[in-house]
């Protein structure tokens, strides 16, 4: 039952939401398996996790959230030793970074200075600084020290914060970046408001995340991660973004439609549309996908996995 008093963690209204997706014993993380491993004749939680997805869809602006997000849990995946951060060993996983990048530089001006957070092993940001001005990063992680070997870069090793931040820089920053970070964020809302309020107005915006409508289109339940507290369309988003003060400019689609990359640009007077919205209604739209993996599953002892994640 719901809290009377609760939210949506996106639109801040009187959250009246529906479940979508149930599942207990899930793993903490899609990069972390570190479990004591049960194996009981008939037992179904074998190599399962700890955690639980429990997705409910806010009947007033779209969202998809984890109501069981467990943020101490996350906090102790992401400070383990045995957490991998995702490299890019393909051809094919490089030349898109160089698309992105591309498009990005078909929306900005050769003097613009980029702010990328949470820029991972930062490949765009290289990609970026080749071409543009200047190109700060913002983490709390040293990992995107390596960026300092490029005279136009600095990192600075702290969490993002609109009025922290600025005693760092030494230009206006004309365009943030941050590429699947929304969706493992507990209170989207509070944070791209932070990021508008950073901009001035003409400042620009590139999100990336996971679209939630090629999972429910092609039933990956798989692609529901405990470590992703939230799942977006690309409407909800618009929505979302237009009400902060922000215009939607453009799109970039990549791997068949799985990533959703979104363009806004900060403006004094937007008009917002409130586009239609796609709800799911049917809390057991996957469990026939799920029954037909596991029959698969059952004819195996050992079964290993080899491939790039989205490259594959």
């Amino acid at each position: 039952m719901e809290n009377m008093n609760q939210k949506c963690p996106l639109c801040d209204k009187k959250l009246r939401s529906k479940r979508v997706f149930y599942k207990d014993k899930v793993f903490a993380s899609g990069d972390i398996f570190n479990f004591e491993a049960k194996r009981k004749l008939g037992h179904k939680d074998y190599a399962r996790g700890d955690c639980t997805m429990d997705l409910h869809q806010c009947l007033a602006c779209g969202f998809i959230f984890n109501k069981s997000f467990n943020l101490a849990k996350m906090k102790e995946v992401y400070t383990s030793k045995e957490y991998y951060q995702q490299k890019n060993f393909t051809s094919f996983l490089s030349k898109n970074i160089l698309k992105i990048k591309d498009k990005i530089k078909s929306l900005a001006s050769k003097d613009d200075v980029f702010l990328e957070i949470a820029p991972g092993h930062c490949d765009l940001l290289r990609a970026l600084a080749e071409e543009f001005k200047f190109v700060y990063s913002v983490d709390p992680s040293p990992t995107a020290l390596n960026s300092l070997k490029l005279q136009n870069t600095l990192h600075i090793q702290d969490f993002f914060d609109a009025k922290s931040i600025k005693s760092y820089l030494k230009h206006k920053i004309d365009f943030v970046i941050f590429r699947h970070l929304l969706e493992h964020i507990e209170n989207p809302r509070n944070f791209l408001k932070n990021v508008v309020d950073f901009l001035d107005y003409g400042g620009k915006i590139y999100i990336e995340v996971p679209n939630v409508l090629e999972i429910f289109e092609h039933k990956k339940f798989y692609e529901f991660f405990h470590d992703h507290f939230g799942f977006f369309e690309e409407n909800v988003l618009i929505n979302t973004l237009e009400d902060l003060g922000c215009e939607f400019i453009d799109r970039y689609f990549s791997y068949e439609e799985q990533h959703m990359g979104l363009f806004f640009e900060k403006k004094k007077e937007v008009t917002k549309r409130d586009l239609p919205l796609i709800f799911f209604n049917d809390e057991t739209y996957f469990d026939a996908s799920i029954k037909e993996m596991n029959a698969h599953l059952l004819n195996y002892e050992n079964i290993a996995i080899y491939g790039g994640g989205d490259s594959c």
